[in-house]
């Protein structure tokens, strides 16, 4: 708790920043979700038989996350400094309750990384892909139109593939929802890399589905229909249902009964007051530095 503590109160800045776009940005409102679902793994896979005892070692990833909140506090890069935040929280909880518990509990700490709000420079391209998608739709159902950048022009009107219709929020929650569904549905990690790629391929493609038929059905009923609020409904309709057949393909293709990896042994070790004091202070004099530079 001093740790933790330390860390929110010294890279405050920081934190404050990261919450902030959280709410104030729909596309990384998962972010504030994020922290929540990490200590809900964490407390799925809890044994009473855990056993907690500091691991000095992880001293080593708090420095390297202080340096980059200190790189990126200079730069004024953000990112920087919520990738600190992420990895000085992952840190902390090897530093105090001990590498057994960082090994068996690897996924939930590392899911912490999924609270960073990255990927706005994606959307240019996302929204090229969804332009050129959008050209090869309408081409397969005889529609004419032309392409100008992220401008299509048809018969009825002209179509600018905006920013929110990249999809990368759609991207992001699929993201977010996949990783942990792999986690819990396949024990072979290979059986979880191939969903994680299914889980970047679907939603792009999703939103190239979505973009041309908005168009198509525009243009079918000369801008009479899916051309106002009416398509962002049907929009993120077709999302929910996209991601629950996602979801749903999951738990179809889900190993029952295979062996989960082997865990860490549990292997009791005392932690004297002075060894938690000493590693206390040493992470806050890491903590310090990042925010004093």
């Amino acid at each position: 708790m001093i740790g933790l503590a330390g860390l929110l109160i010294l890279l405050r800045p920081g934190f404050v920043h990261m919450v902030g776009v959280w709410l104030s940005s729909p596309t990384y409102h998962h972010g504030a979700l994020v922290p929540f679902a990490s200590l809900a793994i964490i407390a799925d896979g809890w044994r009473r038989e855990e056993v907690f005892a500091p691991y000095p070692p992880a001293l080593l990833a708090i420095a390297v996350a202080a340096a980059l909140y200190a790189g990126g506090n200079m730069m004024d890069v953000a990112l920087g400094q919520h990738l600190a935040i992420a990895l000085g929280l992952a840190s902390l909880a090897a530093l105090f309750l001990g590498r057994s518990f960082a090994i068996r509990h690897r996924f939930a700490l590392g899911l912490l990384v999924m609270m960073v709000p990255v990927g706005e420079e994606l959307v240019p391209t996302l929204q090229t892909v969804t332009a050129f998608g959008i050209m090869a739709g309408l081409s397969a159902l005889d529609i004419p139109a032309i392409r100008e950048g992220l401008l299509i022009r048809t018969g009825a009107g002209d179509f600018l593939v905006a920013e929110a219709c990249a999809g990368l929020r759609f991207l992001m929650a699929t993201i977010v929802t996949g990783s942990i569904l792999a986690r819990y549905v396949f024990k072979d990690v290979r059986r979880q890399i191939g969903f994680l790629f299914l889980c970047l391929f679907i939603p792009v493609l999703a939103n190239i589905l979505r973009a041309t038929a908005t168009v198509a059905v525009a243009s079918w009923t000369d801008m009479t229909v899916a051309a106002g609020l009416d398509h962002m409904i049907y929009g993120w309709g077709f999302f929910f249902v996209i991601l629950a057949t996602l979801v749903g393909l999951g738990l179809v293709l889900a190993e029952e009964g295979a062996p989960s990896p082997p865990d860490p042994p549990i292997v009791p070790a005392a932690a004297g007051v002075g060894r938690v004091i000493w590693i206390s202070t040493a992470a806050l004099a890491l903590m310090f530095f990042a925010r004093i530079v």
